[in-house]
């Protein structure tokens, strides 16, 4: 019967969260359009322009061509060749770590040391080579940096890979026990996490961008703060969706390191997707679908 229950709460999570992204997609999706429509009414206006400018002087206009300018990549803000070669893959679709991260200075000074000591060309030729003997080696942000979101700044565009994907974790409360809600949300909020969009709780980026996000495992996934001393849940649901704002395996490790002291300090276990106990073996699984993600989206942007 404890299975029976377990495997609804999870699959009622589970849609849960396909409906918030899905959400989130129409909404970008949307963006996208009204971005596509104002340029080209742009474009309209500009050619008019220069048609009017030109009927009137004798001599024509010489164009004017823009000149293309290549942004070299920071690489090296991880400590990781994993971190490495995800900036150079995605790092146009990210938001910077280090204001949203909050123990990362010993590493910015390392990669700052190494970054003015090659040439540019040296350093994105070799983050693109990336060992993968070493994957099984991940930094784990210490402490989110608590800061307000800001949804009145926009996210910047950016290109989609055509794909998402979405990373779950879920941690459930042993035997027949339960999750206080007082207790719950003193332990995210003293992580810097903020309660927010759908009444669930996010890891916000500097940009104001969910990294990844907690809700409740019984539906309809939310918190009600206002009866927080009555609430009580038989686990959580934590997950997060790549692309995303934050690089995927600095999303992970922050996702996991919060899973865990949930379990930690409220007697619970950690599970997967599939509502097995997290191994050593699963979370391994988990980060060769992430660099597996990040190489797919990297190939697909050129």
């Amino acid at each position: 019967m404890d299975s029976l229950r377990l495997a609804l709460l999870v699959v009622g999570v589970l849609i849960f969260i396909a409906i918030y992204f899905y959400s989130q997609w129409e909404a970008k999706r949307k963006g996208i359009r009204d971005q596509e429509l104002e340029r080209r009414r742009k474009q309209t206006l500009d050619a008019y322009d220069k048609d009017l400018i030109s009927s009137k002087k004798p001599d024509p206009v010489n164009e004017e061509v823009a000149k293309e300018t290549t942004v070299l990549l920071e690489s090296g803000l991880r400590a990781t060749p994993q971190h490495i070669e995800e900036a150079q893959g995605l790092r146009m679709q990210e938001e910077p770590l280090s204001a949203n991260l909050g123990d990362f200075s010993v590493l910015l000074e390392e990669a700052e040391k190494r970054q003015s000591e090659k040439k540019p060309e040296q350093h994105y030729s070799e983050s693109l080579s990336v060992d993968e003997s070493e994957k099984n080696h991940f930094v784990r942000p210490k402490k989110w940096f608590k800061t307000k979101p800001k949804p009145d700044v926009p996210a910047p565009p950016k290109e989609s890979s055509g794909s998402n994907l979405i990373i779950a974790l879920t941690v459930i409360a042993r035997g027949k026990g339960v999750f206080r809600g007082r207790e719950v949300v003193q332990i995210l909020e003293d992580k810097g996490l903020q309660f927010g969009e759908m009444d669930i709780f996010h890891a916000y980026s500097s940009g104001g961008r969910p990294i990844f996000s907690v809700a409740n495992i019984v539906e309809p996934g939310s918190f009600n703060l206002g009866q927080i001393d009555q609430f009580s849940t038989p686990g959580l649901a934590l997950f997060l969706c790549l692309p995303g704002p934050a690089g995927g395996f600095a999303a992970f490790d922050g996702m996991l390191e919060v899973a865990r002291l949930l379990a930690g300090k409220l007697s619970g276990d950690i599970r997967d997707d599939r509502r097995n106990v997290l191994t050593t073996q699963a979370i391994q699984q988990i980060r060769e679908r992430i660099l597996t993600f990040n190489r797919a989206c990297r190939s697909l942007g050129g």
